[in-house]
This record gives structure tokens, C-alpha cells and sequence, in this order.
């Protein structure tokens, strides 16, 4: 992200992502929305990952604990972007439009991941066309957390 969006101020939770669970997220989201309700008046956007039906289960908690915590806040944008499911990668009907230069600074953000980059596993990942995909706006929920 930072390479994508320099100069913006991006956050990321820091967990684990080995041990992630719903309590060790929404606690680092509420942790979010105090830092929010401190600077009251300033619109913030939260990008989260479409929850979705046989979802990776990390990112489905994601959004999930998200919509928990920030759902129904005035002053929180959930913006959703489609990541992948059990079956490969996820579309939608909103692509993202290309900008300038943005194929140059994806291929540079993807060459940073340079552990997930060597796991063979993961080949798709990193050898798929570039598109990337808005989620739905509104809450996601409608996958149920019985799923993951």
C-alpha cells in the first residue's frame, strides 16, 4: 500500500496473520475507532476484503470484525476490495480503473511480499492479470460467519 499510495497515511492492524482470530481483530479495530473518535469531524475510509462464501477465512474476519466495529459510524467509509476464495481469485461487476502508471507500482507492491512470493502455492498469485475489483458497498454480512 505504501508503494501504491505514497504519502497517504495507511494503517495496518500488525497481527498475526498465522493466529488470526475475531477477538484479536475486533479488539485492534476498536483500538481504530478510538484514534477515529479522537480526531471527530474527519471522514475516514477503511478498506476491508469482500467477505465471501468459502472466503479465505482470514480475510472474511476481517470484514466481518470491520462491519462490527465501524458498520453503523458516520465518520467510517468500509470501501471492499474482492481478494479470493477456495476456487482462486475473485471478481466482480467493478473493476478498478487503470491510472497512469499503475501497472508499474503493482508489479513493485507484489514484489515486496517476497516470503508469500516463494511459496509454490502461491504461483496464481503473482502470475494473474493484473485487474483488480471493487466488493459491494454496503455491509457484506450476508455470508454468514458459520463459514469460516
Amino acid at each position: 500500500m505504501r508503494i501504491l499510495n505514497p504519502g497517504s497515511p495507511v494503517q495496518f492492524l500488525g497481527l498475526d496473520d498465522r493466529r488470526l482470530d475475531h477477538e484479536q481483530v475486533a479488539r485492534a479495530f476498536r483500538g481504530i475507532r478510538n484514534r477515529i473518535d479522537e480526531t471527530r469531524g474527519e471522514k475516514t475510509t477503511i478498506w476491508i476484503p469482500q467477505a465471501e462464501a468459502r472466503g479465505n477465512r482470514h480475510h472474511n474476519i476481517v470484514a466481518w470484525c470491520a462491519e462490527e466495529v465501524f458498520g453503523h459510524s458516520a465518520d467510517v467509509e468500509l470501501r471492499r476490495y474482492m481478494t479470493y476464495t477456495e476456487e482462486g481469485r475473485s471478481t466482480s461487476t467493478n473493476p478498478v480503473r487503470f491510472e497512469r502508471d499503475w501497472v508499474r507500482l503493482k508489479l513493485l507492491a507484489l514484489a515486496c511480499y517476497r516470503t508469500q512470493i516463494a511459496l509454490e502455492d502461491n504461483v496464481e498469485h503473482f502470475t494473474r492479470p493484473l485487474l483488480e475489483y471493487f466488493g459491494d458497498v454496503g455491509p457484506s454480512s450476508s455470508v454468514e460467519k458459520a463459514e469460516v
